[in-house]
């Protein structure tokens, strides 16, 4: 079974440049179905959470994913460029969200990564669940409104995700 993701559309996406779908649209990465398009929200049921060093190899200046690692306190600290047996490294931090889709709480969950431009916005989420913690309650207890918007960087124009705590999760969706 191929859990499906939940991807942020940009500029330099095959999709985008083909036209099947706009910059800024949130899809599912099974069915490239389009879930929320730009300015437009989608409910997500949060349960579970992971962080994660995503690491690439540097070939001819480029990355290329080879595997993730747990973060933990042996290796918070990791360079982000950095060598290993193989070669030149990268090391990008992320965030994977496990939800479901509050309109679709019957199928499989999404997952949500939270990098680069967007690991601010997984804090946020990340906050809830050691808030929920804390608290010894459910983190699927809240629903969160997930949306996109445009962001201006050193000349450069993309897509970031937003999460707002949008309302408590039904009996229903906690049973889920």
């Amino acid at each position: 079974v191929m859990m499906p993701r939940m991807h942020l559309m940009q500029q330099i996406s095959n999709l985008v440049k083909t036209r099947k779908v706009n910059e800024g649209d949130i899809i599912d990465s099974l069915t490239e179905e389009v879930l929320a398009t730009k300015g437009k929200s989608i409910e997500i049921i949060p349960f579970f959470i992971t962080k994660d060093w995503l690491i690439h190899d540097m070939i001819n200046g480029k990355p290329k994913y080879r595997t993730k690692v747990a973060v933990d306190a042996s290796n918070e600290g990791w360079p982000r460029e950095d060598k290993d047996a193989i070669g030149p490294i990268k090391r990008v931090e992320a965030i994977n969200l496990f939800a479901l889709l509050s309109s679709k709480i019957e199928e499989l969950p999404y997952m949500i990564t939270f990098k680069s431009m967007n690991f601010p916005v997984g804090k946020k989420v990340a906050t809830h669940f050691i808030t929920c913690s804390m608290k010894g309650t459910p983190s699927a207890k809240t629903v969160f409104e997930l949306s996109s918007h445009e962001m201006s960087r050193n000349n450069n124009t993309f897509s970031v995700f937003n999460v707002a705590r949008k309302r408590d999760a039904t009996q229903k969706e906690l049973e889920a």
